[in-house]
């Protein structure tokens, strides 16, 4: 019988300090699209969804060139011209097409490691490019 109560016990502070724990990481770390815009309820992620649109400086191909033809600063476009095909390529489908590092590692056959290695690397390269143009 202590047993059991000491088992109760046990299960029911280890679940009042895990709940804790969460509402304290959740007030300290709040998503910006959580958040509530206003009284009524309604949060910013739900208001930017149902406004979605595709401008048409937004490319929607996985075409470097295109991508880089939406620039409208031209030293991102120097720098950009400067990137490898591959760093071209990932650094495209990831910022105009909004693909993940796993997804992006499927298409092109590496490991979702050497994406992300590449596209740091390229993202070191242009900001490298853009300072010194």
């Amino acid at each position: 019988m202590r047993f059991v109560k000491f088992l109760v016990s046990t299960i029911k502070y280890c679940t009042i300090d895990q709940l804790r724990a969460h509402h304290k990481n959740d007030s300290r770390q709040i998503l910006i699209f959580d958040r509530p815009v206003s009284e009524g309820g309604g949060t910013l992620g739900e208001s930017l969804l149902g406004k979605k649109e595709i401008r048409e400086s937004e490319p929607t191909t996985a075409n470097p060139s295109q991508f880089q033809a939406s620039f409208q600063n031209e030293c991102l476009s120097q720098a950009f011209t400067a990137l490898s095909q591959k760093q071209q390529l990932i650094t495209t489908l990831c910022y105009a097409l909004c693909y993940q590092d796993n997804e992006i590692a499927r298409m092109i056959g590496v490991s979702p490691q050497a994406v992300c290695k590449m596209r740091n690397l390229a993202l070191k390269k242009l900001r490298l490019d853009m300072g010194r143009g």
